[in-house]
């Protein structure tokens, strides 16, 4: 596990259990240095992402304070094509894979070549004590990135992928709804099938009228709070 997980996943595991309350002041980056052994850089990025992903507020002055005591995503993150890390932060279960033509998937009808070969993932994010916070179906154009089903699946961050391959002039388009969901999609995000569920949809071009993946993202209702936020300026 990468050091900066290590001392991220610590922090939340310490907040969900209660040992740090909403207002509590976190310890200070050389106490975690000193506690796990790191230099400041695996520190200073464990406490970026836990603002990015409003758990964390700093103060000047006060330090790093406790500012929620449940998992929060950022919708704007979802939108970045140039991410190097998870969307929202943690591993995958992955829940299948197939690949075949847009045809055999509704999601791509319209959206990705009719003769392309493309990559069906179905993921279940899990947060660091294994809920499940997110149910993502992924459909990726193979002619685009043919190498994309021999990467690590349970950690693939598709966008990071793409930045690393060179595919850039990027941009993204995504529609929110509140849906309800099959009986399987409910099984695999574990709520009963009459929850209302906030849904996107997410579509990645690169270039006019190309599109390299189309993907929708089901949150579970209590497991992750989903918003729109932004960090203050300082």
């Amino acid at each position: 596990m990468p050091k900066h997980t290590e001392v991220r996943e610590w922090i939340e595991g310490e907040i969900r259990a209660g040992r740090f309350a909403i207002g509590d002041r976190l310890p200070t980056e050389a106490e975690l240095m000193a506690m796990f052994g790191v230099s400041r850089n695996p520190v200073q990025k464990a406490m970026s992402g836990l603002v990015e992903s409003g758990l964390v507020v700093r103060r000047r002055g006060a330090g790093s304070l406790v500012a929620s005591t449940g998992l929060r995503g950022n919708l704007l993150r979802t939108l970045d094509t140039r991410l190097t890390e998870p969307e929202v932060a943690g591993a995958h279960r992955v829940d299948g894979v197939r690949v075949a033509t847009a045809a055999s998937f509704p999601l791509a009808a319209g959206v990705l070549s009719d003769s392309a070969p493309l990559a069906e993932l179905v993921r279940t994010k899990l947060d660091s004590g294994s809920a499940p916070i997110a149910l993502e179906r992924c459909i990726v154009d193979l002619s685009q990135v043919p190498d994309l089903l021999e990467q690590d699946l349970v950690h693939l961050t598709t966008t990071a992928h793409y930045t690393a391959r060179g595919i850039a002039d990027r941009r993204v388009t995504s529609v929110l709804s509140a849906v309800h969901l099959s009986a399987q999609d409910a099984a695999l995000l574990g709520v009963a099938e009459d929850t209302p569920i906030l849904r996107q949809v997410r579509t990645i071009h690169i270039g006019e009228g190309t599109s390299l993946e189309v993907a929708e993202f089901l949150f579970h209702p209590t497991n992750i709070t989903m918003e729109v936020s932004q960090l203050e300026a300082t």
